[in-house]
């Protein structure tokens, strides 16, 4: 290579650096400016954020109170229901346990009345069974020659 393509060259590497340094002046120059502007963009997107953190934070935590206070009354209004249930049940079985007495009283109540009446029955066939045991034997009152006679005698 000759001397005159050297310095040419050499010229056109010095206008490239020139050309570089003035790019770079400017690029830092630019990027000083952007970083100022990225920081209050990135500090202005945090507080936004950190605002909308906030207000969906309030918001669920409503949600939440609304949720607790629903499913309150949802329970007080099952256990209500739960309990108005074993008092209709306990109403039904006592009615069911007094007609069940009832029925085995009245059974009870006919079974004596049934048994007397047999017993009954019994004792005046006793009774008629001794009055005819004794019709052979009668009783008697008179008077033979002058004297009063009373007795009782059988017939055989």
């Amino acid at each position: 290579m000759d001397d005159d393509m050297m310095s040419w060259l050499k010229a056109e590497v010095k206008d490239i650096g020139k050309d570089t340094d003035k790019l770079l002046d400017r690029g830092t120059k630019m990027s000083d400016g952007c970083c100022c502007n990225i920081g209050n963009k990135i500090q202005q997107c945090c507080c936004e954020t950190n605002l909308n953190v906030e207000r969906t934070g309030n918001a669920i935590q409503q949600q939440l109170q609304a949720n607790n206070f629903a499913m309150s009354n949802f329970f007080a209004a099952q256990t209500q229901l739960i309990q108005q249930q074993f008092y209709n049940q306990n109403a039904y079985l006592a009615d069911q346990f007094c007609q069940i007495k009832e029925r085995e009283l009245g059974e009870t109540i006919q079974s004596l009345r049934d048994r007397l009446a047999e017993q009954s029955q019994q004792a005046q066939t006793a009774l008629l069974l001794n009055a005819i045991n004794g019709k052979d034997t009668i009783n008697y009152t008179g008077t033979v020659n002058g004297s009063a006679v009373t007795g009782t005698g059988t017939i055989s």
